[in-house]
């Protein structure tokens, strides 16, 4: 499946749906990983993000669908999971959050 290159006018949707995600949770979980726990800080992470995902279904399927230039929220759940987690590796949504992290780390 062809997907277009990341540009700045996708930073808005991506934070909405990490905001409603519960993303502070999230990454307070992701520094516990580092720390300790790891199994028990993973487990509260996956927690998150399946309690909040109605919360943010239609804005998933919006933004992966514009992505991939075609509706995704009739595919199978398998299919949807294979072009979520293509969208999640590509190289500008990676940078997007090193770019991010770096600036925060510097405050």
């Amino acid at each position: 499946m062809e997907m277009r290159v990341l540009t700045a006018r996708d930073i808005a949707p991506i934070c909405k749906i990490l905001s409603k995600l519960g993303f502070t949770e999230i990454l307070t979980n992701l520094q516990a990983l580092k720390e300790q726990d790891g199994l028990e800080a993973m487990a509260k992470i996956v927690d998150s993000i399946l309690y909040n995902l109605d919360k943010v279904q239609e804005e998933l399927f919006c933004f992966v669908s514009s992505v991939v230039g075609q509706d995704v929220s009739e595919l199978s759940m398998a299919e949807f999971t294979e072009v979520l987690f293509a969208v999640v590796k590509k190289e500008e949504f990676r940078n997007f959050f090193t770019a991010a992290f770096k600036l925060l780390r510097q405050k």
